[in-house]
């Protein structure tokens, strides 16, 4: 189980608020590969319909390997 908490602003010139980004999840790793699994959620940004708070799904495969 892994969890992050921080801050999130956005990049656009129509929308400069922070927001605070909360993002819990799972995972494995090995020393060659890492799966996880979390979900992200962004308390202050506005959606599209205009319901404040956006939320995401987020997969991550990763593979290491030596340079």
């Amino acid at each position: 189980m892994i969890g992050e908490a921080g801050a999130a602003f956005a990049v656009t010139n129509n929308y400069d608020k922070t927001s605070l980004l909360l993002s819990p999840g799972v995972g494995y790793a090995t020393k060659v590969i890492d799966f996880s699994l979390r979900y992200e959620y962004l308390k202050d940004f506005i959606d599209e319909s205009g319901d404040e708070g956006i939320g995401q799904v987020v997969a991550r495969v990763a593979y290491a390997f030596e340079l």
